[in-house]
């Protein structure tokens, strides 16, 4: 689970790892979603109680999945917002391993990732500004001539 801000973020492989008032807030507020609502990462809010399903593209293949849709839920009105990625520029997904348990098969290889970002500078605090939205991500790897492949960090290939 990802904590920033005020805000909780896990994936849907781990909602078993909620306390128990986390996962009835999670059961009130996924009854007020549409049937075919697909997401991956849950946000919980911790001080307006409200809990939004996320749906990142390809959250498996992509090493900075883009945000495609989500639906905000206010659970003491059984309200719910919709909102869907019409932006050529979406925010993304960094750390990817803190979303998952650390036994979950993917963990290794999205940690790696990370580490391997963290000493190239990508992840320094002082930029994180600069990295929650794809355009912005893309000129920085750009700027220190680097590219991802298969959740690595690599220079370029000519």
């Amino acid at each position: 689970m990802k904590k920033v801000r005020g805000k909780l973020y896990l994936h849907r492989s781990a909602i078993q790892e909620l306390d128990e008032n986390l996962q009835s807030q999670f059961e009130e507020a996924s009854v007020l979603l549409p049937n075919e609502f697909e997401w991956n990462i849950l946000r919980f809010d911790l001080k307006s109680y409200q809990i939004s399903f996320l749906k990142y593209a390809d959250f498996e293949s992509d090493p900075h999945p883009s945000l495609i849709d989500s639906i905000t839920t206010h659970v003491a009105t059984r309200r719910i917002k919709h909102w869907f990625a019409s932006s050529i520029n979406p925010p993304i997904l960094h750390r990817k391993e803190t979303f998952i348990m650390n036994n979950d098969p993917n963990f290794y290889r999205f940690h790696r990732l990370t580490l391997q970002e963290e000493e190239a500078g990508l992840l320094d605090p002082r930029i994180s500004h600069k990295i929650g939205f794809k355009k912005q991500w893309e000129e920085l790897l750009e700027s220190k001539n680097l590219q991802i492949i298969n959740h690595q960090l690599v220079p370029p290939v000519n």
